[in-house]
């Protein structure tokens, strides 16, 4: 018996941002606005978009399970911008969709934007869409700066109320075992940790996003996002 082959759609959209847009991608089975409910909103890191391979191997992968996964490009080096465009974009999100529980979550910068965006008070504490955030995902937390790992930014980790899954490589050099391990200690927030055996910061597999080890670790992201979700 042949194996059932499942074909994602892609949606490009444009999501309008004060004097600009912001461009998006939507990758899900179905296009039906009743059949988006289980969402993950994903962003890149300083120096990428979301056509990032990690992102875009993802969002096949989980729109393969039934899940929207909508990708955004924030091009920028400032956090507080990065945080910004976040908001703006799960407000956009939560009007046109109206999602039950959405997850949130980019790679390095991507990262530390979607964490911080659970803490803002300014912004989403007063919206609809903060509670509907179910969970964090992580990819490549970035720790601390290359070289430097006296300043950590383990604030907001601290801080976080939310689950959080964090997806990081063993050699990320900005991200040292070690001390990340150690980090996790003090986090008051549930949450998993799955490494990368061998990646560095840019968490680039040894052949492509189909390797075994990528299939593992998105399975693990998806089974967390599943016992959340379906406990909502």
């Amino acid at each position: 018996m042949l194996p059932i082959i499942k074909i994602f759609n892609k949606m490009e959209i444009s999501i309008p941002y004060k004097n600009k847009v912001i461009p998006a991608v939507i990758s899900c089975l179905s296009l039906k606005k009743m059949d988006l409910n289980k969402r993950i909103v994903l962003t890149h890191g300083a120096g990428g978009d979301l056509k990032t391979p990690q992102l875009s191997a993802m969002a096949s992968f989980f729109a393969d399970q039934e899940f929207a996964i909508l990708r955004f490009t924030c091009k920028g080096l400032n956090i507080k911008y990065r945080i910004n465009v976040f908001t703006n974009v799960l407000m956009y999100l939560n009007k046109e969709y109206n999602p039950k529980g959405i997850f949130i979550g980019g790679r390095s910068m991507g990262a530390r934007a979607a964490v911080l965006i659970t803490l803002d008070t300014d912004y989403l504490q007063n919206s609809s869409v903060f509670k509907k955030i179910l969970g964090v995902i992580c990819l490549s937390y970035p720790l601390h700066k290359a070289g430097n790992t006296s300043d950590l930014r383990d604030e907001p980790l601290k801080k976080s109320k939310l689950p959080v899954f964090f997806l990081s490589g063993t050699k990320d050099e900005m991200c040292e075992k070690k001390i990340f391990e150690k980090v996790l200690i003090s986090i008051k927030s549930p949450y998993k940790l799955h490494w990368l055996d061998g990646c560095n910061h840019s968490a680039k597999p040894i052949n492509d996003y189909q390797d075994e080890m990528y299939r593992i670790a998105f399975n693990e992201i998806l089974q967390w996002c599943l016992s959340i979700s379906n406990n909502v």
